[in-house]
């Protein structure tokens, strides 16, 4: 992916360096497939946030520890995205991104698909990309359950 930072899809380096570190996320490893890693976000993607709901603080962490031993208001990384980092080390084709974006098992998987293309398509091509689900009147919610409900679209 030219347009994307090298190693970083484009993501936060805190994000990035805490999806590397987590325990699902090396687990992840397991999966060597496209299809494999679709699977398993149809089975754990219940919501889509950078960090999980409560663990993140957008203030920086101040005082004497707070860059030392680990010590970080950073949060945890959400499972979508490191499904969503995981996508990106198997570098997708055009074809593979298509079928995530058309997908009709899950919103969350659609989602994933257009998030992957919002960090790692050129500026240029993404409207392209983008243009037919403006209008996808399929209902779900960013939050998971309990969330406000809007069209993916």
């Amino acid at each position: 992916h030219p347009y994307s930072a090298v190693g970083n899809m484009n993501l936060n380096s805190m994000l990035i360096e805490n999806i590397r570190s987590h325990d699902y996320f090396k687990g992840l490893g397991e999966l060597s497939t496209f299809e494999e890693v679709v699977d398993q976000i149809y089975y754990d993607c219940t919501y889509i946030t950078p960090w999980r709901p409560g663990t993140h603080k957008a203030q920086r962490a101040a005082g004497m520890c707070s860059g030392l031993r680990g010590v970080s208001n950073a949060g945890v990384p959400s499972t979508a995205y490191m499904l969503l980092f995981k996508l990106y080390t198997l570098q997708l084709t055009r074809n593979q991104i298509l079928r995530l974006v058309t997908h009709k098992d899950s919103p969350y998987i659609r989602a994933i698909g257009l998030l992957y293309l919002r960090y790692v398509c050129e500026p240029k091509e993404l409207w392209g990309w983008y243009e037919p689900y403006v209008s996808d009147p399929e209902m779900w919610s960013q939050l998971g359950e309990g969330g406000e409900r809007s069209t993916l679209g």
